[in-house]
């Protein structure tokens, strides 16, 4: 099929033949195309003998060139949120929940800041982990595909370890992955509580930035992307969850070990000085936290 010999040109041994990296590239914009179209995920799920999922994952997650990598990762965000059965199947099967995990990690990028790499260099990976949040947060809604996401035994670290992103919109795409975790009240969502619990000091230390910067979600992207044009497609998702900071906080004020810390880090009378000049309903969210952290605590109800 013609969305066969597509994802044909994404295969290591076709990129490696002469021009094959370009024809890659088209491919991939093609793809795009037909992905706006609609069905997609169907016909991927059918071409070249059930591995066209797995060569947009495989291209996705170790392809060396950043473009191509975001372009497939739009490509498959564009087939999870269509939701067709045959497609989730095969991604699924292919591990695609730890590919998700593995783009959203920041591992590699501070490890770069410490042997020297400028910090406020344009990040090339920034585009595909913004995207790769919000198809985790697709996965995570979906009882069908909740379980393995959880399955994954650094899902809990690496969501909380992008709660702690310099980046407001991978910052604000991980709150809103552990609100949703965090509101299963299952075993899964205690133990995550209790792991944010135990990160409290750092966590606690990056919201308050967000208060100061512009109290719980300005919407300026940040300077070392700014000029990434790429990045800019991806504006939209901390558009949508720009209060996600704030709605973590109100989730986790109940545990002892955040509550303190919010206190220590006297969020409260931050965020009550800069209420008034908020949009209606960031104001009435920062008004249930300021409540919250200002009454009376009661030992047993604290976690």
């Amino acid at each position: 099929s013609g969305v066969g010999q597509l994802i044909g040109k994404l295969e290591p041994e076709a990129m490696m033949q002469e021009g094959g990296l370009q024809r890659a590239h088209i491919a991939v914009q093609l793809l795009r195309h037909k992905a706006a179209e609609g069905g997609l995920g169907t016909q991927i799920a059918d071409a070249n003998d059930g591995v066209g999922v797995f060569v947009l994952i495989q291209t996705m997650l170790l392809h060396p060139d950043s473009v191509l990598r975001h372009g497939c990762g739009i490509v498959l965000s564009s087939c999870i949120h269509e939701a067709d059965d045959r497609f989730l199947s095969q991604a699924m099967a292919r591990r695609l929940p730890l590919a998700l995990l593995r783009v959203v990690r920041e591992e590699e990028r501070k490890v770069q800041q410490e042997r020297g790499f400028d910090e406020h260099a344009t990040d090339p990976d920034l585009p595909i982990r913004r995207l790769a949040l919000p198809m985790l947060h697709c996965l995570l809604s979906s009882d069908g595909t909740a379980e393995q996401v959880l399955a994954e035994p650094q899902a809990s670290t690496v969501i909380l370890e992008a709660c702690r992103s310099r980046d407001r919109i991978v910052q604000h795409g991980a709150c809103a992955l552990a609100i949703l975790l965090l509101r299963r009240n299952d075993d899964f969502s205690e133990e995550f509580a209790k792991s944010a619990e135990a990160d409290a000091t750092a966590l606690v230390a990056s919201i308050v930035k967000v208060a100061d910067d512009g109290c719980m979600g300005a919407t300026a992207l940040s300077e070392n992307d700014a000029g990434t044009a790429a990045a800019c497609e991806s504006d939209e998702i901390h558009l949508e969850q720009a209060d996600a900071p704030l709605e973590l906080t109100i989730e986790l004020c109940g545990r002892k070990a955040f509550r303190e810390e919010l206190l220590i880090s006297n969020v409260a009378e931050r965020l009550a000085e800069a209420s008034a000049a908020l949009p209606v309903r960031r104001h009435a969210l920062v008004s249930d936290l300021v409540s919250l952290l200002r009454a009376p605590v009661d030992e047993e109800a604290v976690g």
